[in-house]
């Protein structure tokens, strides 16, 4: 694996384009084993310091938080939406008993008056 990564970075050497001299600075920290891949890896990305980690674990939990909390208010919104809904079913109810009512006591509704 070493030996291919060598012909790789030898190719790119020869190249004369920009990924040329990614290669030359990969293949210059690469010269110095571990420590050279750790660097290049830290670089890149793939190896981040621990302020950094915990900074996202953070935020991370953070955000798990905010969503337990915005989700039990939704839930608070849907139970309170139901009772709403069934008081209105109970007030239509209510208005159309009453107007049967006093349709049977011979009562019309007013309709000269303008709401």
């Amino acid at each position: 694996m070493v030996p291919d990564l060598f012909a790789v970075l030898a190719a790119a050497e020869t190249a004369t384009d920009t990924p040329a001299d990614i290669a030359k600075m990969i293949g210059g920290f690469a010269q110095y084993g571990v420590l050279g891949v750790v660097v290049v890896l830290f670089l890149t990305g793939l190896i981040v310091s621990r302020s950094t980690y915990l900074a996202v674990a953070t935020d991370r939990d953070n955000w798990r938080d905010a969503h337990a909390k915005e989700s039990e208010a939704h839930q608070a919104t849907r139970v309170s939406l139901a009772k709403a809904e069934e008081r209105a079913d109970i007030a239509v109810e209510q208005g159309r008993t009453l107007n049967a009512l006093l349709s049977e006591l011979g009562h019309r509704p007013d309709t000269t008056r303008s709401v």
